[in-house]
């Protein structure tokens, strides 16, 4: 599977949360999807040093945006997963961005404001846009034809502050709660 600008991003977010847990990331692969449907995100393995010997695999990350459709993909991927193996949803995490990821990304405005030059008194710029048109639209705007969209969203993802996307963004804090669970039954 070829690996897309978006899931970089997602892969940088997810490493930086688990070594601020005191997860040491060993190893991550990709994972083919276990069912045709919504999921246009990566699906990554991930497995901490605590399990390192085991050759277990701690989690799959499955990531879908939510602007495409108006159902409960959650339950939706959760259903599909549980339906090729019951015992994969205790080690899976589904993350929904909501209405895409790019939200996450431009949650932590100081953020922004570095990645794309823009002065700190200033506001950023396309409030009205969708965040993938929003982004997209800072970075032609930046004027620096070396910060495309991708490597936008990847220095994004390398400088917020995920504590701060957690208090602004629902769906990021949502992943981030069902993550922590699963975190924290690897310590007990």
């Amino acid at each position: 599977m070829r690996e897309g600008n978006t899931d970089i991003s997602l892969k940088i977010i997810l490493e930086r949360h688990a070594v601020s847990r005191g997860c040491s990331l060993i190893y991550n692969e990709e994972l083919s999807k276990p069912f045709n449907g919504p999921l246009s995100k990566v699906a990554l393995r991930i497995r901490t040093k605590k399990n390192f010997d085991s050759g277990d695999v701690d989690m799959a990350f499955y990531f879908a945006d939510r602007d495409k459709g108006d159902y409960d993909k959650l339950e939706y991927i959760q259903q599909e997963i549980g339906a090729v193996n019951g015992a994969y949803l205790l080690r899976s995490i589904v993350g929904i961005p909501d209405p895409h990821m790019e939200a996450w990304l431009l949650a932590d405005e100081n953020a922004v404001k570095r990645v794309f030059g823009i002065a700190g008194e200033q506001p950023v710029p396309f409030a009205n846009l969708p965040p993938k048109d929003r982004l997209n639209a800072l970075s032609n705007k930046a004027g620096d034809t070396e910060l495309t969209p991708p490597i936008a969203r990847r220095k994004l993802a390398k400088s917020c502050n995920l504590n701060l996307v957690e208090r602004r963004n629902r769906s990021y804090n949502q992943f981030i709660g069902r993550y922590n669970d699963f975190l924290n039954s690897l310590a007990e």
